[in-house]
């Protein structure tokens, strides 16, 4: 049979390459017909061996780097300004408020010397129709302003601003009463300092009476225990005293407020709602008397008793400011007084502002120091009986020692306790030791704890507390007990030591 040389579909002609190539050129196919290879394509597009990034000064629309829509950016910033009326240009400033309704330097110049102290200024010619204005006073000068948009006026206040008043002071044994007199005739008010070698620190004292030819000053409040006076005459004689003042439970001063005749129910209220003691001090030519306030009336008045205790009579004065501000006095004496009389009262009782005889035991409760040191810190206000106080180290172990400081002459001094020191753990189990303190030396500053090696550090991590009770020679002999405890992470310290075994001791 003849070679059929017809290109069958269904049928392996088993042609030979020549006769494929032959057969794929009649057909008019490419070589990448047959080898499917990229290198055989024709018009093949020229590949860069890595990307193009685009390129901002490139300007051949042809390139691959070039931007198309590039905006056009002013070489540099464009500044607003006020008058470009060009509502197209980049600096034109949209929104301007229209500046023909405010008043200018020259709508305003005659109106400025008019600004003086309490004169009044109504603008009605409709310089300026807003009421938006600006007004500067000048020192000691205060504006305020009105407008009454109706009639298109605004009107100014000018007033002279308060000022302090000025002070004198009179020199100490230097000033005289007419030099005082002369300021406060001039409206100032008037001052005395007190050198400070007279007194541990300066003390300004304000004038609070004038008798006759005498100026007296005292110092207003006083919260160290002690309140200065002082007073002068007409000769220039200066003279200067301290009144000492009561403590309250022996743990700080109170504060104490003194008033003369000429001050107001206002300011007295004002010191006693403030829990001052209040002093009335009256002169007369020979002598300075001081009336303590003793009660509140039920109808808003207050009472003020001052008592001079004689030979054989008791002369009683009292002055009653009423809630009107008038002050007057009353003047009583009450001759052949059998009673007490009450110059001292002995130890640890004293007379309270209320004029009643009141116990002030030594003792108390503190804080222990939460600072670590090497040094022992007074508890300020836990004297005892004598020339001694009680301190507390907090050491850098985080462990408390107790210890005696001797404040006498002499810097060091003996004490003797005799009792028992009673240890309560944290477990709650107790131990109880003798502590036989006997001619103890304590200082002024102490390095050892009381009790020395014989006495338990107290240690809170092995410790609830540790309460010492006993009879001590501390001072004078007296019934001692002082306990240190951890009351939920703060350290509390306290003791009473109250004088016994003498006839006719007090407690």
């Amino acid at each position: 049979m003849a070679r059929q040389n017809k290109l069958l579909l269904n049928i392996d002609q088993q042609t030979t390459s020549e006769e494929k190539a032959q057969g794929r050129a009649n057909l008019g196919l490419a070589t990448v017909a047959a080898s499917g290879s990229y290198n055989d394509l024709s018009n093949k597009p020229t590949i860069p061996a890595a990307p193009v990034q685009s390129d901002w000064s490139v300007t051949d629309n042809q390139s691959l780097a070039f931007i198309k829509n590039k905006p056009t950016i002013p070489a540099a910033q464009v500044q607003s300004s006020w008058t470009q009326s060009d509502t197209t240009a980049p600096d034109y400033i949209r929104n301007k408020p229209d500046l023909s309704v405010y008043a200018t330097q020259s709508d305003l110049a005659s109106k400025q010397d008019v600004l003086t102290a309490g004169a009044n200024i109504d603008i009605t010619n409709n310089v300026i129709s807003t009421e938006q204005v600006m007004v500067t006073a000048g020192t000691g000068v205060s504006v305020s302003q009105s407008y009454n948009p109706t009639a298109n006026v605004i009107e100014y206040e000018v007033s002279a601003a308060a000022s302090a008043p000025e002070v004198y002071y009179a020199e100490y044994n230097v000033a005289t009463v007419p030099d005082i007199s002369a300021a406060k005739t001039a409206g100032k008010l008037v001052y005395t300092l007190i050198p400070g070698t007279y007194y541990p620190t300066v003390a300004y004292l304000r004038e609070t009476t004038r008798n006759g030819a005498k100026a007296n000053f005292a110092s207003p409040v006083s919260d160290a225990g002690s309140v200065k006076v002082a007073s002068v005459d007409n000769n220039g004689t200066w003279s200067s005293d301290t009144l000492n003042l009561a403590t309250m439970g022996d743990i700080s001063p109170h504060k104490v407020a003194f008033v003369d005749t000429g001050d107001s129910y206002s300011v007295v209220e004002n010191y006693r709602t403030q829990g001052y003691e209040i002093i009335l001090t009256v002169d007369s030519d020979t002598v300075r008397q001081y009336f303590r306030l003793v009660q509140k009336n039920p109808d808003g008045s207050m009472e003020f008793s001052c008592l001079r205790p004689g030979s054989g009579f008791i002369s009683g004065y009292t002055y009653h400011l009423s809630s009107n501000g008038n002050w007057t006095r009353t003047d009583t004496a009450v001759r052949n007084y059998t009673g007490i009389q009450i110059d001292g009262i002995g130890r640890n009782l004293h007379l309270n502002q209320n004029n009643y005889v009141q116990t002030n035991l030594p003792g108390g409760i503190w804080d222990a120091p939460t600072t670590q040191s090497n040094n022992f810190t007074i508890l300020s206000g836990a004297d005892f009986a004598g020339a001694y106080k009680l301190a507390v180290r907090h050491n850098p172990n985080d462990t408390y020692e107790l210890a005696l400081i001797y404040t006498a002459s002499g810097m060091s001094s003996y004490i003797t306790f005799i009792g028992t020191e009673t240890v309560v753990s944290t477990n709650n189990s107790v131990t109880v030791n003798q502590a036989a303190y006997i001619s103890e030396r304590v200082y002024y500053t102490p390095s050892v704890r009381f009790g020395y090696n014989e006495s338990t550090v107290f240690n809170p991590t092995q410790h609830k507390a540790i309460y010492y009770s006993g009879v001590a020679q501390i001072g004078p002999t007296s019934d001692t007990k002082i306990a240190i405890w951890n009351d939920n992470g703060t350290i509390k310290v306290s003791f009473t030591s109250i004088e016994v075994g003498k006839v006719g001791s007090t407690i």
